[in-house]
């Protein structure tokens, strides 16, 4: 076994032995050693290497096998230059960086320590192995558990996926400072608490949002009241309750009869019912509701009130994409339809709007100025397309009937539409597939236990069992994880293209290497109970238990249920998902996130025609469905940054594929 995975695969199976001192991490030698498929005394085995690396004096996979057994037999110091050839020949050589970094640990030398572990890990995922003989992933977790009990030696974090390197060369050294507390003052001056300052900016994500100040909400507007005011009075007396009964059929898309049988997303109007019933809708007479309060109450309005009046006339409810916010100030806003971008005085509203927001509402023009009309309402990005291609058919007809072209003209009678789309066309749940592209459905198999003590000493030595915790009810519960020998998988036959794959991940304390979550298992006394999200990982999963355990588990029942129905249930229970407010909870999701980030570019999606992003930005069409793509993240994004959850910036991917901050 090379002494460095075996020294590695400890740190996984002991998270204790983090805080081992460097004197214990000695490497006992041994006489004999595995290789080349059989059992040679150690002397031997370098022979056979000298031998080879005669011939190939500049292979890798010699230089680090030649090196390992140096190490063996106590030569670590001379070791290291063959460690070192092997990663000049193959900057990839994952093992060397690793064997580099226990070297100088060993010797004390924390910071060279840090900067080859590091390496080591920033090429994890896409290095070379030439002599690991554990579980790949055990290498990785205990290389990363190793990197971190180093950063915490040296009060540092991690290094950031994607952080910038030279090429080859180790980042420059840190000063290492004592361990502070989460709660001491600060290191750097700030007068913060180090959990509240370095803590995170170290970790690679921003501090948790503060809870936001008081903000005064913005004086109304004096005569947009008045003139509304006046408006009220004017619905109140003069227009009839068929007008109210035909409009409220017209808008809501109902029979127009009493009782008023209102649908469902009447529930969520904030006023645009009002706005729509005074400013677009028209009476019997043809006109609209102020342009008939106009024609008989002009004499009585001030002069701002007649201006005010006259925009709103000429206005139009749209739908917007919001291009940029300026808090307390307003709102960058592009028009959907006429492509039209414009400034807009807007304090309330750019308190609430993120980037990329798509808000249907009514803009209006006065002393040069574009204001929001009414409440705003935000449209689900991922319907747009849909919904365009409905308003612009419905538009044609307009125009075939009225003669009127354009947009303005259209939305000004018909922005109810825009509502009836929704009545009218079914957003179906979509499919949900787990990884292995299986329909996901909530799966139980129900087990009897004999061996209770047996079962638990069983399912804790696995390496695909893990997260041992303490459950109601003298239980334990564990996560069953895809890795070891539950981690190949024969794919299942539905495409990505049919629906959405769904997973559950646990992160590595690093945050740079994430498991996705096969199942639970729950284990009583009396009982065990294995959760599954498919059919096919509940049928592994029990010929995985009853292969480890015979004798101790007798299998029982399979309960199915669907995954909708599931989530409705545990809804209505108020199961949630809390915030996370641990702040390393949170640097470490970042982290993760980042992480995903970087490798989007090259994933093929089905909905870009299987290929990847970087493939797809190269042609018009396909930069057109990226940028889509990146707009919709970066919402996203902005949405789970104002609610106070992890975010990340997604500059970087615009930046590896080429597309500006401009574009969009």
């Amino acid at each position: 076994m090379v002494a460095v995975t075996a020294r590695l695969a400890l740190l996984t199976l002991d998270r204790k032995t983090a805080k081992m001192d460097r004197e214990d991490t000695t490497v006992v030698p041994m006489r004999s050693i595995s290789a080349f498929g059989k059992e040679i005394p150690l002397q031997d085995l370098l022979d056979k290497y000298e031998k080879k690396l005669r011939k190939s004096p500049e292979s890798p996979e010699l230089l680090v096998g030649f090196a390992n057994a140096l190490r063996q037999i106590k030569r670590r110091e001379d070791s290291v230059p063959f460690y070192e050839r092997a990663i000049k020949n193959d900057p990839l050589t994952v093992e060397g960086y690793a064997s580099l970094g226990e070297y100088a640990f060993d010797k004390g030398d924390l910071e060279t320590a840090f900067s080859h572990y590091s390496k080591a890990a920033e090429i994890m995922d896409r290095g070379h192995y030439y002599r690991v003989r554990i579980d790949l992933d055990q290498f990785k977790e205990g290389l990363l558990d190793k990197l971190m009990m180093v950063a915490e030696r040296l009060g540092r974090g991690l290094p950031h996926p994607g952080d910038a390197r030279p090429g080859g060369e180790a980042p420059l050294p840190a000063r290492p400072r004592p361990a502070v507390g989460r709660n001491q003052p600060c290191p750097c001056g700030s007068g913060k608490k180090y959990k509240k300052c370095c803590l995170l900016k170290e970790s690679g994500q921003a501090p948790a949002p503060a809870e936001p100040a008081p903000r005064k909400p913005p004086a109304p507007d004096p005569v947009f009241q008045r003139l509304r005011k006046s408006l009220s009075r004017y619905v109140e007396r003069e227009i009839s309750r068929n007008d109210f009964l035909r409009a409220t059929g017209i808008f809501w898309n109902i029979e127009p009869l009493e009782p008023i049988a209102l649908p469902e997303r009447a529930s969520e109007d904030k006023g645009q019912f009002h706005d729509w019933f005074i400013n677009d809708y028209r009476t019997v007479d043809g006109k609209t509701i102020l342009e008939g309060f106009c024609d008989r109450r002009l004499s009585t309005l001030s002069a701002e009130e007649r201006r005010l009046a006259d925009s709103l006339m000429k206005s139009y409810e749209s739908i917007y994409e919001v291009q940029a916010v300026r808090e307390g100030e307003g709102l960058t806003i592009r028009d959907l339809f006429t492509g039209e971008t414009m400034n807009v005085a807007e304090v309330s509203g750019s308190y609430e709007a993120v980037q990329w927001d798509l808000v249907q509402v009514r803009i209006y023009r006065m002393d040069g100025k574009c204001r929001f009309g009414g409440n705003g309402q935000i449209m689900p990005r991922r319907r747009i397309e849909a919904l365009k291609a409905y308003l612009d058919n419905a538009r044609r007809a307009f125009q075939a009937d009225t003669g009127h072209p354009g947009w303005p003209a259209f939305l000004k009678e018909n922005a109810f539409r825009i509502g009836r789309f929704f009545d009218e066309s079914v957003d179906e749940p979509p499919m949900l597939f787990t990884e292995e592209r299986h329909r996901i459905i909530s799966s139980k198999a129900h087990f009897t236990v004999s061996d209770y003590g047996r079962a638990r000493k069983l399912l804790s030595r696995e390496y695909d069992f893990t997260d041992e915790e303490e459950i109601p009810s003298g239980g334990v519960s564990f996560s069953w994880l895809k890795r070891g020998p539950s981690k190949e998988w024969e794919m299942g036959p539905e495409s990505d293209e049919k629906g959405v794959v769904a997973t559950s991940s646990i992160v590595h304390p690093s945050g740079q290497m994430t498991f996705t979550v096969l199942g639970t298992v729950n284990l009583y006394p009396d009982r065990l109970i294995l959760e599954c999200m498919s059919r096919e990982r509940l049928e592994r999963g029990k010929k995985r238990l009853q292969d480890l355990m015979p004798g101790a588990i007798r299998h029982r029942i399979d309960e199915f249920e669907d995954i909708h129905v599931a989530m409705e249930r545990r809804e209505g229970k108020g199961e949630q998902a809390k915030p996370l407010k641990n702040e390393k909870a949170r640097a470490m999701l970042a982290s993760v996130m980042q992480k995903y980030m970087f490798a989007w570019p090259d994933q093929a999606l089905p909905a870009l025609g299987g290929k990847t992003p970087r493939e797809a930005a190269a042609t018009k069409a396909g930069r057109e469905k990226v940028l889509e793509f990146i707009k919709d993240m970066e919402n996203g994004e902005a949405r789970k940054k104002k609610a106070g959850e992890p975010s990340i910036d997604l500059g970087p991917l615009r930046r590896e594929l080429g597309i500006g901050r401009d574009e969009g």
